[in-house]
């Protein structure tokens, strides 16, 4: 991973911009996981969550035990 690259992060969609990356959380209301391809079709680099996430761009995402 180029760090150098990274402009910022997000935990929202909402809040994506080229080159973020993108915090997954599980809400109450709405699992940001559900969210994957939103993300990276608005410019997310890499994705961080807790799930496994099935995307076919599965070099830039990250599966962690706890992402708080």
């Amino acid at each position: 991973m180029n760090l150098s690259l990274v402009k910022g992060v997000a935990k929202s969609t909402n809040e994506i911009k080229s080159d973020y990356i993108y915090f997954c959380f599980e809400g109450i209301k709405v699992d940001g996981h559900d969210f994957v391809e939103e993300a990276f079709s608005k410019g997310a680099i890499y994705v961080v969550g807790t799930k496994n996430i099935n995307h076919e761009n599965l070099i830039s995402t990250l599966m962690t035990k706890s992402n708080r």
